[in-house]
């Protein structure tokens, strides 16, 4: 079951936010709201995690926070992440630990976790650290219509 599942509209998926780092200290209660808004349902079993420009330890918070939100225990989804405007990488260790832990948290729940890059080699590497041995299926694609197809030819 689906808990206060909100599909975007066409409007709501144009509200992009700037492409800089978001920090709690310098973003307002509408930045925070925009970012949340990045985590949405497309389908009743298909739940999208649009990333940042540059992603921060921030934002990931922001966005699991709004996975508890949508998601409810035993419920099972399929997970699309764009990639596709991700401009850096961030090597940083304890963020992709974090990273680890709360895709291991879902893991019985998505049933297949469908990965959009744009041929960034780094980004997808980083991907694959984080993704290893915490989901139990992956797909990588170069754009978000190529991943959405393969989550849709798995239902």
């Amino acid at each position: 079951m689906i808990q206060n599942v909100k599909v975007r509209s066409e409007f709501e998926q144009k509200l992009d936010l700037e492409e800089r780092e978001y920090r709690i200290e310098n973003s307002t209660a509408e930045d925070i709201l925009r970012i949340k808004e990045k985590v949405f349902f497309i389908d009743k079993d298909i739940l999208v995690i649009e990333e940042l420009a540059h992603p921060t330890e921030f934002n990931q918070i922001l966005f699991f926070e709004k996975m508890q939100e949508l998601i409810l225990p035993h419920f099972t989804f399929y997970l699309l992440i764009d990639l596709t405007k991700v401009k850096e990488k961030k090597n940083d260790s304890a963020h992709r630990d974090r990273l680890k832990k709360t895709f291991k948290y879902y893991r019985r729940q998505i049933l297949h976790n469908a990965i959009a890059i744009e041929g960034n080699i780094l980004i997808k590497l980083a991907a694959k650290i984080v993704m290893r041995g915490n989901v139990n299926s992956l797909s990588f694609h170069s754009n978000f219509s190529e991943a959405r197809k393969k989550i849709e030819q798995l239902k």
